[in-house]
């Protein structure tokens, strides 16, 4: 029996339908598989904060302090300096018993990726066992300090490298208080520093600096501190009720990068911005405007 043979014309056709085909179904698959990865991450996140409203039910309100380098057991090298994370000892294993949650779901890496020989990045070097004060801002960036916008977050990245210069011996204990810009150094000492580091960084960031400022919620009207986060703010500045104001204050977000330095992973955060916790529990998409500077912060921080 003689085989039917396509004529070319008609293969020719097939061919460039199908090549119209991937041209409009790869995007939207794209797209599909970008969105299942950030409704993954989101979901994370809104995990977080409910490990965070729990912590903060049985210690006054308080959400947990960030970690410090100088509690750090995975070297025998002296370090100093705060880490965007939560102290690991404050939630692991009482709020927290789950390792897969202090890496986004879309992430490159995992848990078992710090756990692993050689470096065993969340291991005491001593025993080789997991340490949760070795926990680090794996993916997520945690503040500990209240920042609504780029200039409060300036103003914390300004103290806590103020701090990690200095010779204090008990950061971790400063890593429980609030903020004091006087008590620093006041705001032109701590703006020098932000300068400084800044001219160190690629690109030179200091013209898009901000001026430094009190934050919003403060203690005291007559003081300019930066307060720890805390659930039931009170507001003296600004009008609003508690509710919408707790909206307004991103608590842990995506990192740019699963390592300080590299560039963004496109499978967690792309080019459009990236998922953030707020105080009130709500996790959002917000896009690059917002975190454009941070991310620079954020690198100033580290």
């Amino acid at each position: 029996m003689k085989l039917k043979t396509i004529p070319w014309q008609e293969f020719g056709v097939l061919v460039a339908i199908s090549a119209i085909l991937m041209i409009v179904l790869i995007p939207v698959l794209a797209k599909s598989r970008n969105f299942e990865r950030s409704s993954s991450c989101q979901a994370n996140l809104k995990q977080w904060g409910v490990i965070f409203a729990m912590y903060a039910e049985g210690n006054k309100k308080l959400y947990p302090r960030c970690a410090t380098k100088d509690e750090q057991t995975n070297t025998r090298k002296p370090q100093h300096g705060f880490v965007s994370a939560p102290y690991g000892p404050s939630i692991y294993p009482d709020y927290c018993n789950d390792l897969k949650m202090f890496f986004c779901p879309s992430s490159t890496l995992t848990h078992e990726d710090y756990l692993k020989e050689p470096g065993c990045r969340w291991c005491n070097v001593e025993t080789g066992k997991l340490d949760p004060r070795n926990f680090d801002d794996a993916s997520y960036t945690y503040s500990g300090w209240i920042s609504i916008d780029d200039q409060e977050f300036a103003g914390v990245v300004a103290c806590r490298l103020f701090l990690s210069h200095s010779d204090a011996k008990d950061l971790p204990e400063v890593a429980e208080r609030d903020f004091d810009f006087e008590e620093l150094g006041g705001t032109e000492r701590l703006q020098a520093i932000l300068y400084a580091e800044a001219k160190k960084q690629p690109g030179n960031l200091c013209a898009e600096l901000p001026k430094l400022s009190g934050n919003r919620y403060w203690s005291d009207e007559d003081s300019l501190s930066i307060q720890r986060v805390h659930k039931g703010l009170t507001v003296r500045d600004i009008g609003g009720d508690t509710d919408s104001i707790q909206a307004e204050v991103p608590v842990m977000w995506d990192r740019a990068s699963d390592t300080p330095g590299d560039a963004p992973h496109k499978t967690r955060t792309t080019a459009y911005g990236r998922n953030a916790l707020f105080l009130d529990g709500h996790v959002e998409f917000m896009d690059t405007r917002y975190w454009r500077l941070h991310e620079a912060l954020e690198r100033l921080a580290d």
